[in-house]
């Protein structure tokens, strides 16, 4: 501990700014020559987007895709899902007990208008 004390009262000054630093100093960081790598930063990051089962849409799926966002769309218990190279199944099936989880890649809804190949998560929470 006796290294933290020592160093507490420079990391504490360190967010001071420079004028009145027990030694001032006129630097100051330059928040503009920041700013380009910080957004670089944020827009690297992932966007997903929530809807509730009332919201199924293929076109909204779509649209939310052409941003280059995910979607996470909340389904009902009746969705159909056919894992590759598989079968049809209720997308519920996979998971077999409560507090399990499956995640695969396959196809979502039955009819061929509607259909989605993409990534399904199912999750059976107790209660």
């Amino acid at each position: 501990m006796r290294g933290f004390s020592a160093a507490r009262p420079r990391l504490r000054e360190r967010l001071c700014d420079g004028s009145v630093r027990s030694t001032p100093s006129p630097n100051q960081t330059d928040v503009r020559a920041r700013f380009a790598p910080l957004m670089r930063w944020v827009l690297s990051l992932r966007v997903v987007v929530m809807t509730d089962r009332g919201l199924r849409s293929p076109n909204l799926w779509e649209k939310i895709r052409s941003f280059g966002w995910h979607p996470y769309m909340r389904q009902s218990i009746n969705t159909t899902f056919r894992p590759e190279n598989g079968t049809r199944m209720p997308a519920r099936k996979p998971v077999l007990a409560p507090n399990g989880a499956f995640i695969g890649r396959g196809t979502a809804f039955r009819a061929a208008s509607k259909r989605l190949r993409e990534t399904i998560t199912v999750i059976w929470l107790d209660g």
